[in-house]
């Protein structure tokens, strides 16, 4: 989306994005060009509109308001000043009319202006970067279309390739949760090079402990009859224990899939989705505890089935989110 990429891309920061102003042409010799602090927030209602929008979407709009703009710009005179409306008999009403108009036009070629400028920067950093070659890298590696994903990752990790030593490492966590078969020196490869190229890869042993406890829910699952009888830690432990790991490591895959194919179908708007329709026998359902505040202390927790759909929620995530969660469950909330 618009505001995910000028996080990413443009490292956008308390709503406000630092570019250098493109319109202003090369700087002069022994100077450097002037950067531009621009404040996208609440009172900029093509930033509300389209925010949450995908990049694309968002430099059509752009086109669709400009061509806008210039119609009413042209039709009520501006070319030819206030004066060429009262040459064609236009009167008094429209004279004020349009003089009402003018500081609202200005206002909207101001915002357009800005956001044309914002988007011609970062469109010039996805070329610069080939971040529509991750891109399309991405989706092919969660779709399973990749022929020897091996000799393309490895390319895509040297340092003759295009991209930020961030962006090969996001491509390559994708490819880490998607392929469950990663050989132990495959895996030190892929690390070697990323580490060449100067990516934090502190995150990999987080990732690498979540598929530990994936494992293990497989070996547990394979025990079953096995642990039925006797003593010690039964099955049902140790699944305790394992289960939290594979969830997320589940829900991390989940959404970025969704995220990258562009789907509606993201862990958080679903459980979140479930949990208000108060739809039962669901993992999002069964996974979460229910506290009534309205029951007396120590009484025991209303029935499920009894329970009515919820109207209101807050929702909060332990850990991290992201904008493309965010902007789902915004998408959720306006449909009621």
């Amino acid at each position: 989306t618009y505001e995910a990429m000028l996080h990413d891309v443009l490292a956008m920061s308390l709503n406000k994005v630092t570019v250098q102003d493109e319109a202003d042409g090369a700087p002069a010799v022994g100077r450097t060009k002037p950067a531009k602090v621009y404040d996208l927030g609440v009172t900029d209602p093509f930033w509300l509109d389209n925010s949450g929008k995908p990049f694309p979407s968002v430099t059509d709009e752009i086109e669709v308001q400009l061509n806008a703009w210039k119609a009413e710009y042209d039709r009520i005179g501006a070319h030819g000043g206030m004066q060429d409306i009262a040459d064609k008999g236009g009167g008094i009403e429209a004279l004020t009319k349009a003089a009402q108009l003018v500081p609202e036009l200005t206002e909207r070629k101001r915002v357009l202006d800005m956001h044309t400028n914002i988007c011609t920067v970062l469109l010039s950093q996805i070329k610069e970067r080939e971040l529509d070659n991750f891109f399309s890298l991405e989706s092919a590696i969660l779709s399973g279309s990749v022929y020897n994903a091996k000799s393309a990752l490895m390319e895509v990790f040297s340092m003759q390739a295009l991209g930020t030593a961030e962006d090969k490492l996001r491509l390559f966590l994708i490819f880490y949760l998607n392929a469950p078969n990663i050989s132990d020196q495959d895996l030190q490869e892929y690390e070697a090079a990323l580490g060449q190229l100067g990516a934090d890869l502190t995150l990999m042993q987080f990732l690498k402990y979540l598929r530990k406890m994936k494992q293990l829910e497989t070996r547990a699952m394979g025990m079953g009859a096995a642990d039925k009888g006797g003593g010690g830690l039964g099955l049902t432990e140790i699944m305790g224990k394992v289960k939290a790991g594979t969830v997320t490591a589940s829900g991390l895959l989940k959404t970025a899939a969704a995220s990258i194919a562009g789907k509606k179908e993201l862990p958080v708007t679903r459980a979140v989705e479930k949990l208000m329709d108060n739809v039962q026998n669901s993992p999002e359902f069964d996974s979460y505890a229910f506290l009534d505040p309205t029951l007396p202390e120590h009484a025991a927790s209303r029935p499920r089935e009894s329970r009515k759909p919820f109207r209101e929620a807050i929702v909060f995530t332990v850990g991290s989110g992201s904008y493309v969660e965010f902007q789902d469950l915004q998408e959720l909330a306006a449909k009621g």
